[in-house]
């Protein structure tokens, strides 16, 4: 059985890397304004179209998929459970293992988006590319925040096989 105290350990861990992606986040957002100023990028408007149109798929392609992945590897069976003398706690770890991971998948793809918008604000120097998708990344980051009530969920080694109310 997981206690208070290690719940409230694995939640500040996973609140501290969760900080972490949003600052990079941030540092893109930041870096291309920064950039923009210094990098002359002379792409003909159609290219810049283009790449627009496929980027704005691209993130239509993550928000939608984000979810699935997330819920695909929370259900993920494990192919070999690690070697450790006490199984109970084998479960536990391997529950919030998973936990971690479908997270950290989820902040990626969710950043990418962020990517996304900085690579158009360079290209086509529109702002609303840069906002816009750094909005939808930040927006993405908030939803897959770890969440207190799911890492105890997970770290009791209960929620592998049922994924229902996890976002």
């Amino acid at each position: 059985m997981v206690n208070g105290e290690t719940v409230a350990k694995r939640a500040r861990t996973l609140k501290i890397l969760w900080v972490a992606m949003l600052g990079a986040l941030t540092v893109y957002l930041c870096g291309g304004l920064l950039f923009a100023r210094y990098l002359e990028v002379s792409i003909d408007p159609e290219a810049v179209t283009i790449l627009r149109y496929s980027l704005y798929a691209l993130v239509g392609l993550t928000v939608l998929l984000t979810p699935y992945v997330r819920k695909r590897v929370l259900a993920a069976r494990e192919g070999e459970s690690p070697a450790t003398t006490d199984l109970k706690n084998s479960a536990q770890d391997t529950g919030f293992q998973k936990y971690t991971r479908a997270l950290v998948i989820a902040w990626a793809l969710s950043e990418s988006i962020g990517v996304y918008g900085v690579v158009l604000f360079l290209v086509g120097r529109n702002p609303a590319d840069l906002y816009g998708l750094f909005l939808v990344a930040a927006v993405a980051m908030w939803i897959y925040r770890p969440k207190e009530e799911e890492i105890a969920r997970f770290s009791q080694g209960g929620g592998e096989t049922t994924t229902r109310g996890v976002a």
